[in-house]
């Protein structure tokens, strides 16, 4: 199943030498694919602040904060520059088990009100629900073809690759969103710039306890995101254990004050 997305030589967050990843990057064309929920938003400021490369999205590429001209100028060179075989593709993933939590917790920031109201509408009132029932909502939602923020964040990953970078080839790199910080730091020493990134994507979560507690207070929770977000988990799990790993988080003994 993999295979269909990602390069067989695929480097990934877990498995590269940095002098070797370094030498790569100088060599390469690096392209980088925002997906939902694994901290986009972020990692699309600090990519452009710090020109480390075009992010794709759609059909078009995005520069940073340049003026029509510039921009033009940039898209035309980077076409000119490489064929689409030549762009290495950087795509950004999350364990599935903080990725819920992280949705329901950024249900606070004032982004979604709008939505919140929408939902209201229908006499759902998405503060008052339990995370379980949040799940449950936003998968049903997902399934029936809602597209809002809040639901875009319950998109499958591998969907997401699929829809945002239709002319892009198969992944390259394959990166998990815990890491990110190591290879933004690597990428910039590519470009001769050595910049000293280091980037907290969970602006709503100040302690990494909040992710167990919500599986601890809720028995059910796992397996509901196991079997919702089965095709990620199943997809990654060559690269990347997040069933196994996360389970050892929650059987791991509270570390003593």
């Amino acid at each position: 199943m993999s295979s269909n997305l990602i390069q067989k030589n695929v480097i990934t967050s877990q498995n590269y030498s940095k002098s070797d990843f370094v030498e790569y990057l100088k060599k390469n064309h690096l392209c980088y694919v925002s997906s939902t929920k694994v901290g986009s938003s972020v990692i699309r400021v600090i990519f452009l602040k710090h020109a480390l490369g075009p992010i794709y999205g759609g059909k078009k590429y995005w520069f940073g904060n340049l003026n029509k001209f510039q921009k033009f100028f940039l898209q035309v060179k980077y076409k000119r520059a490489c064929t689409p075989d030549e762009r290495k593709v950087l795509f950004l993933v999350r364990n599935s088990f903080e990725r819920v939590v992280s949705s329901f917790e950024f249900r606070k920031n004032a982004t979604f009100n709008i939505i919140k109201a929408d939902y209201l509408k229908k006499n759902i009132d998405i503060d008052s629900l339990t995370i379980v029932e949040y799940v449950l909502l936003m998968s049903k939602q997902y399934a029936m073809g809602n597209r809002d923020w809040l639901v875009a964040h319950f998109m499958i990953q591998k969907e997401a690759y699929k829809r945002l970078s239709p002319h892009l080839k198969k992944i390259d790199i394959l990166w998990e969103m815990d890491y990110i910080s190591d290879i933004l730091n690597i990428l910039s020493i590519s470009k001769g710039k050595n910049i000293d990134i280091n980037i907290k994507i969970n602006v709503n979560i100040h302690d990494d306890d909040v992710y167990v507690r919500y599986y601890k207070e809720n028995p059910e929770l796992f397996d509901l995101v196991k079997n919702t977000f089965k095709e990620d988990l199943d997809w990654l799990l060559p690269h990347f254990k997040f069933e196994e790993d996360f389970k050892k988080r929650l059987n791991a003994q509270a570390p003593q004050k």
